[in-house]
């Protein structure tokens, strides 16, 4: 079963960054790279929806949802934030060297990062 948790209360990152993600990922019970991304929006105060897959449920979620609508590889994890979907879990989990924690896309976010806007950084990212 897809479940999807609640993303709580906003918090004080959910302020800074103007908006509430959504993380999709695997149920997988272990750490992986759609680990990271909570793991990231905890340590950042950032609250965030919480959509798990099942791997028994992953074709049909696939299918059905993914590849229409989010993300054409098929792939996860996927991030959707304030409308839209950044996939690959390299752009996403890339750090900044200054403050190996932080996830590019939303260290901009969080006003780390100033010289691009968070689309053309996220892009960049994509396709180096």
């Amino acid at each position: 079963m897809v479940q999807e948790l609640a993303a709580g209360p906003s918090r004080s990152g959910n302020e800074t960054t103007k908006g509430v993600p959504t993380v999709y990922y695997f149920n997988y019970g272990s750490a992986g790279r759609g680990e990271v991304i909570r793991l990231f929006f905890e340590d950042n105060e950032i609250a965030f929806k919480d959509v798990r897959i099942e791997f028994t449920e992953y074709a049909e979620f696939k299918r059905d949802h993914i590849i229409r609508q989010m993300n054409p590889t098929g792939s996860v994890p996927i991030v959707e934030f304030n409308g839209k979907y950044y996939t690959q879990g390299v752009p996403i989990l890339r750090c900044v060297p200054e403050f190996q924690k932080l996830i590019r896309h939303f260290a901009r976010a969080l006003g780390t990062l100033k010289d691009l806007s968070l689309e053309d950084e996220y892009w960049i990212d994509v396709l180096s």
